[in-house]
């Protein structure tokens, strides 16, 4: 199986886990792995619809990172040796914005399509956790299913535990197969050496990434 190249997370390993009817199987490869082989007992052909599941984690200092996970059913492909599977489409369709405020908890963001209006109400965008719970610091995790390809424009604030706004950042992106961040900004409301202060300082955004 192939996947595109992680982007982020640190140095940790890619761990895939195929299960199915007969088992659990497992691979470890590096963390700039983008694909693999899985070996594991064949299932009779017999049955032409079956299920099984493919997940993709990433292992961070914080704990495992599920990336993806595949539809449960596959259909059997007998023009593949050994009866293998044919692949399925991940379901997810995500944006990692990364590189934030260690101290950020919330992130509101707002998504148009170009030359249509902004929205009057943000998106609430949760902070990306590992499959333990355990937050991942300046981490957030946007799922775009609901949106169409095409360009965007975005603007996100990020907010602290006490609901303080930390840093503004507007820009241009592209979703797609490969989302792509066209143009950013940052604004940061409040600077790290002094909490609190008054400051609007600008400087390039942390790109949204996509490992999926």
């Amino acid at each position: 199986m192939s996947w595109p190249q992680v982007i982020g997370f640190g140095a940790g390993d890619i761990r895939i886990e195929w299960t199915n009817a007969n088992g659990a199987y497992t691979a470890r490869v590096s963390g700039d792995a983008t694909s693999t082989v899985i070996n594991g007992a064949p299932i009779s052909p017999a049955t032409v619809d079956y299920h099984q599941k493919v997940k993709i984690y990433k292992e961070s200092a914080q704990g495992d990172i599920l990336l993806a996970e595949s539809p449960d059913s596959f259909i059997y492909d007998p023009n593949i040796a050994g009866g293998s599977t044919s692949t399925a489409r991940m379901k997810r369709s995500v944006l990692y914005f990364s590189g934030l405020r260690a101290d950020a908890r919330s992130l509101q963001l707002f998504l148009w399509r170009s030359g249509d209006s902004k929205p009057a109400m943000p998106i609430s965008v949760p902070a990306a956790k590992t499959i333990a719970g355990s937050l991942i610091p300046g981490w957030f995790i946007f799922d775009w299913n609901n949106f169409a390809i095409g360009d965007y424009n975005y603007e996100f604030t990020t907010f602290d535990s006490a609901g303080n706004a930390l840093d503004y950042a507007h820009g241009q992106l592209t979703l797609g197969r490969n989302p792509t961040v066209n143009g950013k900004f940052i604004d940061t409301v409040q600077p790290v050496f002094t909490p609190g202060a008054p400051s609007r300082t600008s400087s390039p955004v942390p790109k949204p990434t996509t490992p999926l």
